[in-house]
């Protein structure tokens, strides 16, 4: 959890930023979700591989993010 919050600091100036997040733990893509979103970014969420492909053919993200 610690690591989480040291990556919201390291986010904070990153507002309008597009994040997707890939992790096969709900409970860790909403921890993190939430974080990103306090830090002014949008963010997206993906259980794993397959759906993140899907995401990254018909959006743009500025990061992915796989914990």
């Amino acid at each position: 959890w610690s690591d989480y919050a040291v990556d919201a600091v390291s986010l904070t100036n990153r507002t309008g930023a597009r994040l997707l997040i890939v992790d096969d733990e709900i409970a860790q893509r909403n921890v993190l979700a939430v974080i990103v979103e306090q830090a002014g970014m949008e963010c997206k969420t993906a259980p794993g591989a397959k759906e993140a492909l899907s995401l990254l053919q018909t959006e743009p993200f500025n990061a992915v993010s796989r914990i």
